[in-house]
Order: structure tokens, then sequence, then C-alpha cells
């Protein structure tokens, strides 16, 4: 007795395809490369603490290009297309406040993400 007898050729399509491998199963072993790569990324980005009146911290990650900034007020930033020249330039300033005032604010593409309680 012929399977797929019947069967439209879509349906024979999707009936093999389900048996050679599962989409649930490549979706899985998607999430699970992305949560791997997210946990690597996070690991080699450090927070420098920062003797400022508008900021906590500050970290680079050198891979994406994105400059993440911690507030007084809790507030963290991601600032896109960010190089790493210029993250040093902003850790050496004498003013972490006006340098953030004139060289990245309204120049970068940024997202807010999380305001975190102050202890």
């Amino acid at each position: 007795m012929n399977y797929y007898r019947g069967r439209s050729r879509q349906t024979r399509r999707q009936v093999r395809s389900a048996h050679v491998f599962p989409k649930w199963a490549l979706a899985n072993r998607l999430l699970i490369t992305l949560e791997k790569k997210k946990r690597q990324n996070r690991s080699d980005m450090e927070w420098q603490p920062l003797e400022s009146k508008m900021f906590l911290s500050a970290a680079h990650d050198s891979e994406s290009h994105i400059l993440y900034l911690r507030f007084r007020s809790g507030d963290v930033y991601r600032y896109f297309e960010f190089s790493a020249d210029r993250y040093h330039e902003f850790l050496d300033a004498e003013s972490h406040g006006r340098y953030f005032l004139s060289r990245i604010r309204d120049h970068f593409r940024f997202e807010r993400l999380a305001k975190l309680r102050i202890a």
C-alpha cells in the first residue's frame, strides 16, 4: 500500500519534511543558539563605574557597536552604531555629562531599556 496515495503534492511534501526534521525542533534549536550567543555577548561586556553627576556606569558591546549608559535616575539607554574609539573618548573625557550632551545625545539612534531601582 502506498502511503502517499490519494494525497496532493503539497501534502506529500509536508509529510516528507515532517518525518525528516519537524519545524518545532528547528525553532527550538534556533532559540537555543540565540540564547547561547546572548550569554556570550553579555559576558564580554563589562560595566565601568563612572564618577559623574549624570551617570552611574557605562558599557560598550564592541561586536554590535552599542553603547549602554546607566543614568543616576535608574534609566538604562543604549546607543547604536557607537564605535569603540568613541567609547574610549567618552571614558577619557574630563566631563562625561558634557561629552554626552555635545557628542552623543541627538547624534545617535537610541533605545530606553529599563528603569532600575537604586538602593
